[in-house]
């Protein structure tokens, strides 16, 4: 392999890959301010934090139809986890 030229790398190539690829999924996947879960709405995108050792959640700050404000995980928002 390494003789006909096909080969430019260790293979650490795939991983600049995978990192793009999973940073436009993140931003696809954001959830816009104003959109309501149940009695909640997103009113700012806090950003990501580390959850479990190697994964990053993102999290967002979201007011409840009873006027309090708590800090909730998107991916709990999405699932119907959380919805007050």
């Amino acid at each position: 392999m390494l003789r006909n030229g096909n080969t430019k790398s260790c293979g650490c190539g795939r991983y600049d890959g995978l990192k793009k690829y999973n940073q436009n999924q993140s931003e696809a996947s954001k959830i816009e301010n104003n959109t309501r879960f149940g009695k909640l709405i997103v009113i700012e995108d806090i950003g990501f934090r580390k959850q479990v050792e190697g994964h990053n959640r993102r999290w967002y700050k979201c007011r409840c139809d009873c006027g309090n404000e708590k800090e909730i995980m998107g991916n709990m928002l999405k699932s119907g986890q959380v919805s007050s």
